[in-house]
């Protein structure tokens, strides 16, 4: 390229806009206000190609932006249907469980109403010679038993895994906590604070250990307090069958409950039965405790509440009872 086609190439188009800039403008001093104008247009340049680079910048910054919202959008939606399919596999894992337990519940139900039918039971032969009362409590014993037995046949099933499932659920009901908060009590080794909250509760439960404990209890034994089966009797009173079986526990809490209900009704049975016989100066063999002292314990808010509930029942049946014999009395002397 030679010199004028040099000039002419580059600067030409340059100096005939600079040069039209000083026509338009007439300036006093041309040759100033051409140079400023190239200083100018310099700077303008620069300008322009920094405004590029700045462009091309943002826009490459939008590119990986872009990319990284894609990538963590499609990981999101990876993690997404992983844990749907967890889910769904964890809901069909414990419908199948559920549904399992719910045969062995109608399998078990079948054997235990063959092996211990509480209504056919009898008393021995001989005992037709014995008070009418004193009958009646034996055979209260006989079926408070036979009623015990059929509810530890229920436990026979279960296994460990059984009880952590039910340890997994995330919040349970009252009726839930109340009822395992009873176990706890009949083993005697924790207080109602200590038992206040379900997450308290699943901290102490272990599994396996719970479930034998079950097993092998025995609500009559000599070192069993009576005052544990008064307390339990007393909070699971305000309950029925049919609000355990929807209180959301499952089918492993209900025979909990079964269990917990056949302990008392063996145990004050069989209470009863022997302070009757001893009451009319005959042998008993058995041990028997006294209503006991209750210890200096903390206190059970909702277990003071059926106490007093108890209180003011027996307070107005002795109430009416003084009125009836009153009127009586009263009565009598009219005539």
């Amino acid at each position: 390229m030679t010199e004028a086609a040099f000039l002419k190439e580059e600067l030409g188009p340059v100096l005939a806009i600079g040069i039209a800039e000083v026509v338009a403008n007439k300036p006093r001093d041309p040759v100033e206000f051409l140079g400023r104008w190239l200083l100018h247009y310099l700077e303008e340049k620069d300008r322009v190609k920094e405004n590029q680079k700045r462009a091309q910048a943002r826009e490459k910054e939008m590119e990986l932006w872009t990319q990284a919202r894609i990538e963590r959008e499609k990981y999101s939606s990876n993690v997404i249907q992983r844990e749907w399919k967890s889910h769904v596999s964890k809901a069909a894992e414990a419908k199948r469980k559920e549904a399992d337990l719910a045969e062995y519940f109608r399998t078990i139900s079948e054997k235990a109403d063959s092996q211990y039918v509480v209504e056919e039971v009898q008393l021995p032969e001989g005992s037709n010679e014995k008070p009418e009362a004193e009958k009646e409590t034996e055979l209260a014993r006989l079926r408070g038993e036979v009623a015990f037995k059929r509810a530890q046949v229920f436990l026979e099933g279960l296994t460990k895994e059984n009880i952590a499932d039910m340890k997994a659920t995330g919040a349970a009901s009252p009726v839930v906590v109340q009822i395992i908060r009873c176990v706890f009590y009949l083993m005697g080794r924790n207080s109602p604070r200590q038992l206040d909250t379900w997450e308290k509760i699943r901290t102490l439960l272990k599994p396996f250990p719970f479930l034998e404990w079950m097993k092998g209890y025995n609500p009559v034994s000599p070192l069993d307090k009576k005052r544990k089966i008064a307390r339990v009797r007393r909070l699971l009173k305000a309950y029925t069958d049919e609000q355990v079986k929807s209180a959301g526990g499952g089918i492993v809490v209900f025979i909990v409950y079964q269990w917990l209900q056949g302990a008392i009704t063996f145990r004050e049975t069989r209470d009863a039965d022997i302070k009757l016989r001893k009451a009319a100066g005959k042998d008993a063999e058995e041990e028997y405790e006294e209503e006991e002292v209750p210890e200096d314990e903390e206190k059970d808010a909702e277990e003071e509440k059926v106490r007093a509930e108890e209180a003011a029942e027996a307070a107005a049946e002795e109430a009416t009872r003084k009125a009836t014999e009153a009127e009586g009395g009263n009565a009598a002397a009219d005539e």
